[in-house]
């Protein structure tokens, strides 16, 4: 398994096109997520090494019609199948989207066109070409998030076919770790508020090393995450959560 990411949080000018280097890939993941692009990366390091070759790249840089020739052509000519998690749906993503449906028509290569959040998209699913169950499995496995969903992913998408069963993410709650030190049963709880995100990236090691810190200097520390602070369901769970530790 040889994986080449291509990823950039800055803006870039749609006027600019750039090549981004890539060689050819056999499953080929676009979001224009960062956080998701963090977490395939970071469980594609769990999978075997089976000779696959997998890439991923932020969609934010495939903006210029030039910028997108260049890439299915470097990149997709060799593909098993390409995933697109198309965020804004068909229209904001038009040329890119032609390009990959009539690229993979040429060369026989499955396409997943997937919205870029929990609402369903007929447009991009009737432009798909596996199987609905398949589509809705790795659609899925990417809405949920998390290390477990998304090994699940790159299994399923490297087989073409559902690997795994999708567990699901709430919104709220309690982290259960193990930090390897007994958290005190007596004394305050020090909460650590984090978001969702960082959980569903697998971008977690500050909060682990924070808790542990807290932990062995004898401070009973809980982490709690949540999709928003602003939000409703997130404050009332953790209110609930606070509520039941007794504090």
């Amino acid at each position: 398994m040889h994986l080449l990411q291509a990823q950039d949080s800055s803006p870039l000018d749609a006027d600019e096109a750039i090549d981004l280097g890539q060689s050819p890939g056999d499953v080929v993941v676009l979001s224009a997520a960062d956080t998701e692009l963090s977490a395939l990366a970071l469980a594609s390091q769990s999978l075997d090494d089976d000779g696959m070759r997998l890439r991923i790249a932020n969609l934010g840089m495939l903006k210029h019609p030039y910028s997108v020739d260049l890439y299915v052509e470097a990149v997709l000519a060799d593909a098993k199948l390409v995933v697109v998690r198309a965020l804004g749906g068909q229209s904001y993503w038009q040329y890119l989207i032609e390009q990959v449906v009539i690229a993979a028509q040429e060369n026989g290569t499955a396409v997943v066109l997937l919205p870029g959040d929990d609402k369903p998209d007929p447009e991009l699913a009737a432009l798909s070409t596996v199987s609905p169950v398949l589509y809705d499995h790795l659609w899925q496995c990417l809405n949920q998030g998390g290390p477990e969903n998304t090994l699940a992913f790159w299994q399923s998408a490297i087989a073409q076919a559902s690997v795994g069963a999708i567990q699901p993410m709430p919104e709220q709650g309690i982290w259960e770790i193990n930090t390897g030190t007994a958290n005190p049963d007596h004394g305050p709880t020090v909460w650590v508020l984090f978001y969702r995100a960082l959980l569903m990236s697998g971008d977690t090691a500050p909060i682990f090393d924070l808790v542990t810190s807290l932990r062995r200097q004898g401070v009973r520390a809980q982490p709690f995450f949540m999709a928003s602070l602003k939000s409703r369901e997130g404050r009332t769970g953790f209110e609930q959560a606070v509520s039941e530790q007794g504090d």
